[in-house]
């Protein structure tokens, strides 16, 4: 069985198959709601998001998020740490000026990094400077993870998740990965098989642009 929705400002496909019709739907609707909690937690499009308070409020007093907000925040800053800040998602000002991400209220955002966003307590976040947030480069495959858990628990075995380009594979099958060249016309790649696993793609070209004569999109500052 598959199912397709528009979330995560991508199309989100969940194939489920060896089990009954009825389990698989209950199965894919119980994901997909997963899927929709991440979205509504952490769209920097949706005003009254994790995210968005986090941009409105947090510089003025601590705020706290729900759970699965915090959980990404923590990892995100251990990828930043890891990554010597390379991987970042708190250049809203960037995006904001470039085009990339207009009518989310980063005109009044600071240049900054993520390292400016602390996280104490449990669930509480606060940050030193009025930096954009944005994490668009970590929920989406987050959000992936969420519905292969809840596929598990409702006894779904063998399933894909593609969130447009994070995607991962349940089961004991391989399956096929194809991956579309932006740059080429004609049908999408074959780049391999993927059993257990899971991968993700990621390309500027849908957001490229030019800025102050330099090019820029929202994957490199």
């Amino acid at each position: 069985m598959k199912r397709m929705r528009m979330l995560l400002g991508t199309y989100v496909e969940i194939a489920a198959w060896e089990a009954e019709r009825s389990s698989l739907q209950r199965a894919i609707g119980a994901a997909f709601a997963a899927i929709e909690r991440v979205h509504g937690l952490m769209s920097v499009h949706a005003a009254d998001s994790d995210v968005s308070r986090i941009n409105r409020t947090a510089r003025r007093q601590p705020i706290d998020v729900d759970p699965w907000t915090a959980q990404v925040l923590r990892w995100a800053l251990h990828i930043y740490r890891a990554t010597d800040g390379l991987f970042d998602c708190a250049l809203g000002r960037e995006l904001g000026q470039w085009g990339v991400l207009d009518g989310c209220g980063f005109a009044e955002a600071e240049s900054g990094s993520l390292a400016d966003v602390e996280l104490s307590g449990a669930n509480t976040v606060r940050r030193a400077r009025c930096v954009g947030l944005d994490l668009g480069g970590i929920a989406k495959g987050y959000a992936v993870d969420r519905a292969i858990a809840i596929l598990r628990r409702e006894g779904i075995r063998s399933a894909v998740i593609n969130a447009g380009g994070d995607l991962r594979v349940m089961g004991g099958k391989e399956q096929p990965i194809y991956i579309r060249d932006p740059g080429a016309a004609g049908p999408p790649r074959f780049a391999g098989l993927l059993r257990n696993g899971a991968i993700a793609t990621s390309c500027a070209a849908a957001s490229a642009g030019t800025w102050c004569g330099r090019r820029v999109s929202g994957l490199v500052r």
